[in-house]
Formats: C-alpha cells, structure tokens, sequence
C-alpha cells in the first residue's frame, strides 16, 4: 500500500509539473539563481550530469546558460560546477543536489536555461530520477537510468533529433511526448520496446503519422518501461 501511494504521488506530481510548466517552470517564488551565468561563447558541446530528483531543460532567451533552484521545497539546495576541455569547445555541468537519496517526493526541480545557440550536441546523464525538457536548438542525447522523461514539444521548432540511449540493462522507466500539435515531418523511431508498453490514445502513432519525415528530425527511443505520445490540441 505504501509503495502504491508513493506511485501515486509521483503520478501527480508530474502532471503538476506538466500543467505548471506549459508556460515556464515549475516556480518557488523565489526562483533562486544558483550559479553565475555562463555565455555560449565558442562552446559547441554540452554535458549536463545531475543527480537530483528532477531536472527541468528549457530553451532560454539569452546568449547564456542559466541556473535555477525552482524546487517547491525550499530546504533542498543545489550546487552547479563547470568544466571545460582545453580548447573551450565541450562543456561539462555537473548540478548536485544535498541529500538526494533522503526522500522520494517530487516537488519541483532544478532548472538549467539553455542559450540560444545552436549546439553540436547536448548530452544529459546522471542519477537523476525525472528529467523535464522542452523543444531546443541543438540535437539532443539522454541517457537512461529507469528514470523518467517527460518531453514538450513544439512541432514548429522542433528541428533537431532526440535520442533516449537506453539499453536492455539500463532502460528508462517511462518516458512522456507531449506535442502542441500533430507533426507533420517527425519520424519516431522505438527500439526493444514492448507494443504493449505503449500508449496512444490520440492514435498518433497509427497509420503513417509517427514515420513520416525520411530526415531530421528524429525522435530515437531505445528501451524504455512505459511509452506515452499526446497531442494536446486533440
């Protein structure tokens, strides 16, 4: 009953963070900044590691990645470190959240603000357990570690791949698409993912829908417990 209970507040948790971050992110009111600005500058690829329980990435509107503590629980803090390789090019951001392992609850995140800046790559890893991100300039790689993914996506500027690497022995534990409308030239492709572990309920998958596009952009989902796909205008 108690393991039921705690499914069931994630659940709501993350259709809270859903409707709230339709327009933004999830706020405190306080929207801490926890780190120094970084400008885009020459940099063409960026890691982003995290171990906290969530994790929101959004397109920003600066020339700047920016860092914020929009975590409803005010008690939970954060910390940001950047590395760079030699020539500047690759970023390396590691957000680390105090006592990460202490709790189970969800009540909002860290928000890292992307610039606008059309990256190479950025690559998300770590132990976070629910990753948020919006439609970005750059292609996109995550990595899986059963946990979940949410992604909402503007059919207009989506224009770069999303790859979910995942494997037989780490796969996500359920990933989100929501779209604002039906895309017209996204191709989905689903590895080593049950037909059963599939939700449709807008049909958006059926017919030739979810493969047309014969280019970018792409959406690759690599083994994944639970897949859901919405178009919200339906």
């Amino acid at each position: 009953m108690r393991q039921l209970k705690r499914v069931c507040l994630l659940c709501l948790c993350i259709t809270y963070m859903f409707t709230c971050t339709a327009c933004g992110y999830v706020s405190n009111d306080k929207n801490e900044k926890i780190h120094d600005d970084i400008p885009a500058g020459n940099i063409k690829n960026v890691k982003i590691s995290s171990n906290a329980r969530s994790i929101v990435i959004k397109q920003g509107v600066t020339d700047h990645f920016e860092f914020y503590n929009a975590d409803l629980d005010e008690g939970n803090q954060y910390e940001v470190e950047v590395a760079y390789d030699e020539d500047g090019s690759d970023l390396d951001i590691l957000v680390t959240m105090e006592n990460a392992a202490a709790g189970n609850d969800i009540l909002g995140s860290v928000v890292v603000l992307i610039p606008q800046k059309e990256f190479e790559c950025i690559e998300v890893d770590g132990e976070y357990r629910q990753l948020s991100f919006y439609t970005l300039n750059s292609d996109v790689v995550i990595h899986a570690n059963d946990a979940s993914v949410i992604m909402n996506l503007m059919t207009d500027e989506l224009d770069h791949n999303i790859t979910l690497a995942g494997s037989e022995s780490s796969s996500f534990g359920r990933v989100m698409v929501y779209f604002d409308q039906v895309p017209e030239n996204v191709r989905i492709e689903l590895n080593d993912i049950s037909q059963n572990a599939i939700n449709d309920p807008s049909g958006f998958l059926a017919g030739d829908k979810g493969k047309s596009g014969a280019g970018e952009p792409v959406i690759s989902i690599d083994s994944a417990d639970r897949i859901d796909f919405y178009v919200k205008e339906e």
